[in-house]
């Protein structure tokens, strides 16, 4: 009865473990740390991974010269300034 009990509360927790994990990879940062982080202290890792800004560099988004906002990075097209990318621009690629 409370191996069973210890076992629902270990999938419940490594399920709320890959809410940070999921969150974290999409940033650029280590998804396999955050969720062991977001298993052991979920409470305390979602804030801090919510409010964490993207590791620039890894290449899922790149921030617009024109207006700063964040695009996909093979847009050709800022969708909030009508920005129109260059070549060159794809320099300034970043992650999400």
């Amino acid at each position: 009865m409370i191996i069973e009990e210890l076992i629902i509360v270990w999938v419940i927790a490594a399920f709320l473990g890959l809410i940070t994990a999921v969150i974290a990879d999409k940033k650029g940062r280590n998804s396999v740390i955050w969720w062991f982080f977001g298993t052991a202290l979920f409470i305390v890792a979602l804030p801090l991974i919510l409010i964490l800004d993207p590791i620039e560099g890894s290449g899922h988004k790149k921030r617009c010269p024109k207006c700063a906002e964040w695009i996909g990075r093979q847009a050709m097209v800022c969708r909030f300034c009508c920005y129109e990318y260059g070549p060159t621009d794809d320099l300034r690629i970043v992650s999400s």
